[in-house]
């Protein structure tokens, strides 16, 4: 009798645990993913909500250290052979068990895509072999210091997977529903790894921040991501629990080089000293961001403080816009997401000054990349932050000529092939000092072609409710394993 009322007591204590809002997680990005399909584009968002479903053979930790997944141990027999060994019994969400051909699968997968982001990750290698179900071998072309990083980016999928947009992973949540507002999962109960304690947890997309804003002061939303600069008004007079990350974004602005004026070298560099990036940080970030002087964050390997120079300078606009010998005024167009009107106005007020002209396009997510991917833009702006923590992730995915093997993200068209060979060099030196130094030479030659022009370092920041506890990653990624409910 008594063992039957411990038991009762138990499991009441049990309910209560999973009813009193510790049940469900809810968390909330403004904008709807652009895809669900795995290993197609590298944009935060998308990677961020993926690897809650998927896994990779390894991973990085909240500090950008790489850190075992499916693959729980490697070794180099020789500068270009890599064995990984698997983990045994795990399986995918529609009951596959996980080997090493699904390893196979996917990285043969992403080689034969016309377009993925992902693409130039695999690039380098040069043949993959199973050697049996739970080792596999991977041989490179040349050395490449970064390959765990790259694979990292990859999300191991399943070879019996039908629909791509399933999230059918190894990963610890599992869909139960998909819609284009939401996602709702349950922690999947196969997983391999640390369980996710006994809540549904939902990921929800708003259009507006306003909506978001309301749902969160109403005690519905549990984290909400994607906050910035443009959301403070909303909480002036609210309590809220605000968590800052680093700065881990480089806002900039991407120009179409093969268009007039924007072709001529000397009005792009006139452009960049005319933009006042400490005045953009006062009055339009409210200081939440710092002026971008390069093109590496400050988290990756290869940015160097001692190094950055002021980039805004009206004098030099002037002798630049002169010297470039362009006939003003000069109309240029900002496509640009629509939260981001008030920083194409300051660029504006800005450009103003020396008789340029902004002519304003706002777009949301998905129209915007699919009509800056088709080169349909005179100028764009935009927010990069790298897969890897090294400074060749970001000079590979802006500036490499895209032509080649690589530049996944250089929409402005540029090419220089003092650039390429630098950048081939570096992808294969592993001394550190070697590879900061070649960094350097790359950028200083980018910096005086300015395709991009480097505008502020951003901080994201998080509100949360009084039942969480969160820490945020250096990549941005929101993760279900590292949200610690109370």
């Amino acid at each position: 009798m008594r063992k039957f009322q411990i038991l009762i007591i138990f499991l009441l204590l049990f309910i209560s645990s999973c009813s009193s809002g510790k049940k469900q997680i809810v968390i909330a990005f403004l904008d709807r993913p652009v895809t669900l399909a795995p290993n197609k584009v590298r944009e935060i968002k998308v990677s961020g909500i993926l690897s809650n479903f998927y896994n990779s053979l390894v991973e990085y930790d909240p500090f950008m250290k790489i850190k075992p997944s499916l693959a729980y141990a490697w070794t180099n027999t020789d500068d270009t052979t890599w064995i990984f060994y698997l983990r045994k019994n795990v399986y995918f969400h529609d009951g596959a068990p996980f080997t090493a051909e699904d390893v196979e699968y996917t990285i043969k997968k992403i080689e034969e895509m016309p377009h993925s982001d992902v693409k130039n990750y695999v690039s380098n290698i040069s043949s993959i072999k199973v050697m049996g179900d739970h080792k596999i071998k991977i041989v490179t072309k040349v050395t490449d210091t970064n390959l765990l990083g790259k694979l990292a980016a990859i999300f191991i999928e399943s070879k019996t997977t039908v629909d791509e947009s399933s999230l059918n992973g190894t990963g610890p949540l599992i869909p139960e529903m998909i819609s284009p507002n939401e996602i709702v999962a349950t922690p999947f109960k196969r997983y391999w790894g640390k369980k996710i304690r006994c809540q549904k947890v939902v990921i929800r997309f708003y259009d507006n921040f306003k909506d978001a804003m309301k749902d969160y002061k109403a005690g519905r939303i549990d984290l909400l991501a994607e906050t910035n600069y443009f959301m403070l008004d909303s909480f002036k007079d609210y309590k809220s629990n605000t968590i800052i990350g680093i700065e881990a974004a480089l806002r900039y602005i991407g120009l179409n080089l093969k268009m007039y004026p924007l072709n001529n070298r000397d009005f792009r560099k006139g452009l960049s000293f005319a933009i006042n990036r400490e005045k953009m940080v006062e009055y339009v970030y409210k200081g939440l961001a710092s002026p971008a002087t390069q093109y590496a964050i400050p988290f990756v390997k290869g940015f160097d403080p001692n190094r950055s120079s002021r980039l805004y300078n009206p004098d030099s606009a002037v002798y630049y816009f002169k010297k470039s010998k362009v006939k003003f005024p000069v109309k240029i167009e900002i496509t640009a997401s629509p939260r981001r009107i008030d920083m194409i106005k300051f660029l504006s007020d800005q450009l103003e000054k020396y008789g340029i002209k902004v002519i304003v396009d706002t777009l949301p997510a998905k129209d915007l990349f699919g009509k800056i991917n088709r080169g349909d833009f005179n100028a764009y702006l935009l927010g990069s932050i790298p897969d890897l923590p090294d400074i060749s992730n970001v000079l590979n995915d802006l500036f490499y000529t895209k032509e080649k093997c690589g530049g996944n993200h250089n929409r402005m068209g540029y090419s220089n092939r003092k650039v390429d060979s630098i950048l081939d060099v570096l992808n294969r030196q592993s001394n550190l000092t070697e590879r900061e130094s070649l960094g350097w030479k790359a950028q200083s030659i980018i910096l005086n072609d300015m395709p991009i022009i480097p505008l502020v370092y951003e901080k994201n920041y998080y509100l949360t409710s009084d039942k969480i506890e969160y820490t945020p990653r250096s990549d941005n990624y929101v993760t279900i394993k590292e949200i610690k409910i109370k």
